[in-house]
């Protein structure tokens, strides 16, 4: 078995490679050309890089395993594959990308963005209208790997109430209340939130599923934050509800476009927190999505189902 690693940070020389899959062959795959050269013979490929060359280049593949979450922009160009399976990064981006909702949720609560702002312009600058999280209601739209996690930490560290939002209704996890599905579901979900986090894959159902209507369906003083996709949300939307005071503020570390442009409106808006995409950034991330990848490539090597197999129906 040939393994390309053209993802992360395992080198072909890792203990850990030989002893997940004892026998095969380790290339890191670091340029185009050498994705050529590998190709061939290649059947696993840890990583998306250069994945049209690889794709064409390599007959013998069967494998590809994503270190991200998110992966719809992969499953049309494996769709003349279908012999190639697909798996993604689902489980490492959990803590960081959480932590970063809340903070989020906390900087526009506690109107720390205006605190930075003053401070830049030299202002000693007390603020009124100061809110916090405990006993609030959060709305998570998916609960997969992350919608869980962060579901975990807001109820545990700030004491807030989960409610939740899936295609398919299931039985409400601990520490989640309610899980509401169908877009009835979702309007009364979101009726009920003071702040709503997007957490789920973007789809064909959840392209714009958070659209003029939805947005509507929130009170005034409720925060909207997004980690998935800008897609998920009808930006236009979103920019007319914060300007208009609709909306209390909302923090995108997502935006469609991404980024958004120079003469963008939600540059301009004192009510946003805009994070160039980097909630799952952490020190740790680039271990855990190893980790994940290795056992992995333990199950593949021993004819184990495979974790984070993506369906390409449901597009996760």
């Amino acid at each position: 078995m040939h393994v390309l690693l053209n993802a992360g940070s395992l080198s072909p020389d890792d203990p850990r490679l030989a002893a997940a899959a004892p026998g095969a062959r380790f290339t890191a795959i670091t340029s185009e050309d050498e994705m050529h050269a590998a190709a061939p013979t290649a059947e696993v490929c840890w990583g998306a890089r250069w994945l049209d060359v690889l794709l064409t280049d390599a007959p013998r593949l069967r494998w590809v395993a994503s270190g991200s979450a998110g992966v719809e922009g992969l499953l049309a160009r494996l769709a003349a594959r279908p012999e190639v399976v697909l798996t993604t990064g689902a489980g490492a981006f959990d803590v960081p990308i959480a932590e970063h909702v809340l903070a989020l949720l906390l900087a526009l609560r506690r109107g720390l963005h205006h605190s930075l702002r003053a401070q830049a312009e030299g202002r000693w600058a007390r603020q009124s209208g100061l809110d916090e999280l405990h006993g609030s209601t959060l709305a998570v739209i998916g609960l997969g790997h992350i919608g869980r996690e962060l579901a975990r930490q807001a109820h545990a560290g700030f004491g807030l109430r989960i409610l939740a939002y899936r295609r398919e209704p299931v039985p409400a996890p601990a520490p989640v209340e309610r899980v509401y599905s169908g877009r009835d579901g979702l309007l009364a979900m979101l009726a009920a939130a003071d702040a709503v986090a997007v957490t789920c894959a973007l789809t064909p159902e959840t392209r714009g599923l958070l659209d003029a209507e939805a947005l509507d369906a929130l009170r005034p003083h409720a925060l909207v934050v997004n980690i998935a996709r800008g897609a998920v949300i009808d930006q236009a939307a979103l920019v007319a509800g914060l300007a208009e005071g609709r909306l209390a503020g909302a923090g995108l570390d997502v935006t469609d476009p991404e980024p958004p442009a120079a003469d963008d409106p939600l540059w301009g808006l004192d009510n946003v927190i805009i994070t160039p995409h980097v909630a799952g950034n952490s020190r740790r991330t680039g271990e855990r999505q190893a980790e994940l990848f290795l056992a992995n490539l333990t199950r593949y090597a021993t004819g184990q189902p495979l974790l984070n197999l993506v369906d390409a129906e449901r597009g996760y």
